[in-house]
């Protein structure tokens, strides 16, 4: 339905350190709008794969940009 709402999160993965929360709706990664989980996926690999990534997420009301990092 071109909606990824974050279902679960792992504690110490990259996700869990920068914020994200479970019932997040995910809008964006790098202003780029993912439409399914395997495209979040993709979005966040190539992000990753070059520095942090800013992850734009719809929380209730208010719209939140965290920043979605490896860890050193």
């Amino acid at each position: 339905d071109g909606i990824v709402t974050v279902a679960a999160i792992t504690r110490q993965k990259p996700f869990a350190a920068a914020g994200v929360r479970v019932g997040d709706v995910v809008t964006a990664v790098n202003g780029k709008k993912p439409d399914s989980a395997e495209s979040l996926r993709r979005l966040l690999r190539d992000a990753l794969a070059v520095g942090a990534a800013a992850v734009t997420l719809k929380r209730g009301d208010t719209d939140v940009t965290v920043k979605v990092s490896l860890p050193e």
